[in-house]
């Protein structure tokens, strides 16, 4: 019953990562077109300015909450007494960065007013309860409603550059009922327990712990984005911000697998299960392998192809960052591996910690060397250089925890098959137009090729495919 309900919960979130992809695909092309690259680049700057306050107030309670609940799931009395005291925490950090955003961005600018929602939409979050007792289908269903309707709502208000403002308003607002939404219903499962001082402050401890490595991994995900901003111009921003978003959107087929993996982890630590534990991380990491050289391959084999028409006018260099950029899904596959579905679980954050917080240095030194000169390029390089800082400083701490040779193994082997398939539809693209029936010709080939090389060359069975054992 446990690996049906790890299946489930695995389409479940597989399904919303995918709607995640494809809804901003959907609109990606019609907003650069709309706003352009100055106000793609002008929101992007700001809404990374704003992403520091919803870090505070969320502390590291979305992964330190949804650890906490899945080793309390054998105990529905425990579990209701863990997230009343954990969310008070987080409802008290929440507000107090709520207005400490009002008082400072959010009265400089119509636009950051607008981002202010987001910081608020954070008090309301809950997501961690859900993917601790590993019920996905209430997150997907009611957040897959709220993001198309936010969708439609941009393509019939969102007209023209001067309605920026109007697209923050929309995506802000839209995030925040999203939030809301978890709560309906919510007292049939869970009921109130009021937590003392003592058990509240007992959670924040940890949750800093797990804190430092989230502001330093946003070093490497947001700070680029400001320093962009402040030493070069909007245009750059807005020209990185479009190529990191298409990748990002890639990486989430990965965090998908760590989402569900996790809380399974943290649960085989309470019931000692760590023999299993150990096979179905082994298992993870060969379909992290193949998903994310796959996808790493495959976006630096069409960008050349698939920029042009898909972005538009001014927007031809984000083909540059495609280039430079998409390795770092390699890297972040490895640290979902080793990070998220392992160090995390077996209450190994201090390692993690570490890890991140050295490789946000990295960043931080190499943006303010290349980023002068090289500007994007510069930000991808330094971007790529420190995500797999991070996750080699994490295979070194796991290297006797785990059987390495074991999850190293078939790398070599998905290497040389995505290296195949990138010659493949590289070599499509070079003699097709740049069109949208060229790129779907080398996303159809290469999957299909990809996909018949890796079993044909038994670096993955059918019998693989099973995701627990």
């Amino acid at each position: 019953m446990r690996a049906i309900k790890l299946l489930k919960n695995f389409i479940y979130n597989i399904s919303y990562q995918i709607l995640t992809l494809i809804l901003p695909l959907i609109t990606a092309p019609y907003l650069s077109r709309v706003l352009g690259v100055e106000g793609i680049g002008e929101y992007s700057f700001t809404y990374a300015n704003t992403q520091y306050f919803v870090l505070f107030g969320m502390l590291g309670i979305t992964m330190y909450g949804s650890k906490c609940i899945a080793q309390s799931n054998l105990d529905s009395k425990k579990v209701e007494k863990t997230f009343w005291q954990i969310y008070f925490l987080q409802f008290i950090f929440c507000l107090i960065s709520y207005l400490l955003f009002i008082a400072t961005l959010g009265i400089k600018s119509s636009l950051y007013f607008a981002h202010s929602f987001l910081v608020l939409a954070a008090l309301f979050d809950i997501s961690w309860l859900y993917i601790g007792i590993e019920n996905f289908k209430k997150v997907v269903i009611r957040n897959t409603l709220i993001k198309v309707i936010g969708i439609l709502l941009i393509f019939i208000l969102v007209k023209n550059s001067e309605d920026l403002v109007l697209y923050a308003y929309i995506l802000s607002l839209s995030m925040l009922i999203g939030q809301i939404s978890m709560w309906i219903d919510f007292g049939k499962s869970i009921k109130f327990v009021k937590p003392n001082r003592d058990d509240i402050i007992k959670h924040l401890k940890p949750t800093l712990l797990l804190f430092l490595p989230q502001i330093a991994s946003s070093v490497y995900v947001l700070l680029d984005r400001t320093m962009l901003g402040v030493m070069n111009t909007s245009a750059d921003v807005g020209v990185y911000d479009q190529g990191q978003k298409i990748i990002r959107l890639a990486v989430t087929l990965i965090g998908a697998i760590s989402s569900v993996m996790m809380p399974r982890i943290a649960n085989m630590m309470v019931t000692s299960d760590e023999k299993t534990m150990k096979k179905v991380i082994e298992k993870s990491a060969l379909f992290i392998s193949v998903i994310s050289f796959g996808l790493t391959f495959g976006i630096v084999g069409v960008a050349k192809n698939f920029v042009p028409w898909f972005f538009g006018e001014g927007f031809q260099e984000v083909t540059t960052v495609f280039y430079y950029s998409a390795w770092i899904i390699i890297a972040i596959g490895g640290a979902n591996l080793f990070a998220i579905q392992y160090l995390i679980p077996t209450n190994q954050q201090n390692k993690y910690t570490i890890s991140v917080c050295i490789a946000a240095v990295v960043n931080i030194v190499l943006n303010f060397i290349l980023l002068p000169r090289y500007s994007y390029i510069g930000a991808s390089i330094a971007t790529v250089a420190a995500e797999f800082t991070g996750v080699f400083i994490q295979m070194y701490f796991v290297k006797n925890q785990l059987n390495m040779k074991e999850i190293l193994s078939k790398i070599p082997y998905i290497f040389i098959c995505a290296l195949i398939m990138y010659i493949v539809i590289n070599a499509i693209g070079c003699l097709l137009p740049n069109t949208i029936l060229t790129t779907f010709i080398q996303v159809l080939v290469g999957g299909i090729i990809y996909i018949v090389l890796l079993f044909v060359s038994k670096t993955i069975k059918i019998t693989d495919i099973k995701l627990s054992v």
